[in-house]
């Protein structure tokens, strides 16, 4: 089960002091960092499983900018996301900087989920972006050969090592920033430079907290059949049938916590707006989630109440509808199926 909380951004300045060394890493806005602050409460269940995502941020989109500071120390070098690294101090050996056993960073990169302990590089953990950078002779020539590159990506906290039955309390250790990602060149991954590595912190971990309960969740039915349906009525837009369902969440105990929840696609593709999953083998139709009450589709992808934040209740229910609607004016017949995992998050 996953777990998310809301965030802040904003920019942050940081120089990063030290010597010229191989490679320097910015946004190509000409900031170094950015700051994550988790200002509520992530409630974590303490025997929640090894490798379950307790937090994960937004989606960042950032355009970084990487070249060679100094010709006598360059090298052909890869850029890399080293994760829970940064040059701080406090950090452990290999770089990675210290928060405690129970958890670990993480990235989602190219829609792949990459976590720290299982991706060891010099210097820490981290994940190849693709961007090498060939050695340079002159300072002209290092800056001329600056490369840039656009990158799709988010950071997450996952579970490590879990804790014991009932415990409540902070999770991590006290730590004033932490860094979740940081860019910085493989060869040279523990060195400082003069312009710095961007790096993207996090703020507040002491609101990341074990709740002494957890919940379980329940989908009724789990699989939703439209039956037959006549082709001959085919017309862009128009709703062909509703299905009702339910999300029954139970709690074994009355702390007071939420629950979000996200429908992440497992087959079919998306329309644009991320509001209707098109099945694979039959594009003229689509299927949306909505609301019973409002009505309103539920875009896939983002997060979506399930209870009520400091929600008390031992048993609560989620009403939704799938909508399937026409896609095109003219049928397809024959069989179709689409298929979307329900990630549950504690608030």
């Amino acid at each position: 089960m996953k777990h998310i909380i809301r965030i802040l951004f904003f920019t942050l300045m940081l120089v990063a002091a030290g010597k010229s060394m191989a490679l320097s890493c910015i946004s190509t806005d000409g900031s170094l960092a950015q700051q994550v602050n988790i200002t509520e409460r992530v409630a974590i269940p303490p025997l929640a499983p090894v490798g379950t995502v307790v937090w994960r941020s937004k989606t960042f989109d950032l355009e970084i900018k990487c070249w060679h500071e100094n010709p006598a120390t360059s090298h052909d070098d890869y850029v890399f996301m080293f994760m829970g690294s940064a040059h701080l101090g406090g950090g452990l050996p290999g770089g990675i900087f210290d928060i405690g056993d129970k958890l670990e960073p993480g990235l989602r990169f190219e829609g792949v989920d990459y976590y720290c302990s299982k991706e060891p590089a010099q210097g820490g953990c981290g994940v190849n972006i693709w961007m090498t950078l060939a050695k340079c002779t002159s300072v002209p020539s290092c800056l001329a050969s600056a490369k840039t590159k656009k990158l799709t990506f988010s950071t997450f906290l996952a579970v490590k090592k879990q804790g014991t039955p009932n415990q409540e309390g902070a999770v991590t250790r006290p730590v004033p920033l932490y860094p979740l990602v940081q860019f910085r060149g493989f060869a040279t991954g523990s060195s400082t430079t003069s312009a710095g590595n961007y790096t993207i912190y996090a703020n507040n971990l002491d609101n990341l907290q074990y709740v002494g309960c957890s919940s379980s969740i329940q989908i009724e039915p789990r699989t939703i059949d439209f039956q037959r349906i006549p082709t001959s009525i085919a017309h862009a837009g128009d709703t062909i049938a509703d299905k009702p369902f339910t999300i029954t969440a139970t709690k074994s105990c009355s702390t007071p916590y939420g629950l979000t929840g996200s429908f992440q696609p497992i087959s079919g593709t998306l329309s644009a707006d991320n509001k209707t999953l098109i099945p694979a083998t039959n594009n003229s139709v689509g299927i949306q989630i909505l609301t019973s009450d409002t009505k309103v589709p539920l875009p896939f992808k983002q997060e979506f109440a399930i209870t009520p934040t400091n929600n008390t209740d031992l048993t609560y229910n989620k009403n939704l509808l799938a909508r399937l609607l026409w896609m095109k004016d003219t049928a397809k017949v024959g069989e179709f199926n689409a298929a979307a995992r329900l990630d549950v998050y504690y608030k």
